[in-house]
């Protein structure tokens, strides 16, 4: 099928990535197959070089994802029932995880001291550091 036809003008190619992954408590092995598009061709990208960007794209998610559940946030029990909620809630908490500061280990410490600290959270809101 042509790329144009699917709505997607630049897309030169499929990568499909096959990951096996056991779980260290249970022992369940779980086999699965990630699918993304790209718009480098043979030339721009060897499949090595996208088969890195591809896991490295899930280990950021899945850090992230981490942070978002372990926390006083604990995204995968909300109640929400409304998708829009849940999206921008957690289009909110990325975007706090991406403001506050890497030295606040664990991430409560950081809720603690912006809480106690609101002129610090205000602040550290306005500012113009890059989020990545």
């Amino acid at each position: 099928m042509e790329a144009e036809s699917c709505g997607m003008p630049y897309s030169r190619r499929v990568v499909s990535i096959y990951r096996k992954s056991t779980n260290k408590k249970t022992g369940k092995v779980t086999i699965d197959t990630r699918y993304f598009i790209t718009s480098l061709d043979d030339h721009q990208a060897s499949a090595e070089h996208l088969e890195r960007l591809g896991r490295g794209h899930w280990s950021v998610e899945n850090k992230n994802h981490w942070r978002r559940d372990a926390t006083l946030w604990r995204e995968d029990a909300t109640r929400l029932r409304t998708p829009k909620a849940a999206f921008n809630l957690a289009l909110l908490r990325n975007a706090l995880l991406a403001l506050i500061p890497p030295e606040f280990k664990p991430l409560a410490t950081a809720f603690e001291h912006y809480n106690r600290h609101s002129t610090a959270a205000i602040a550290l809101l306005k500012s113009t550091r890059p989020l990545i």
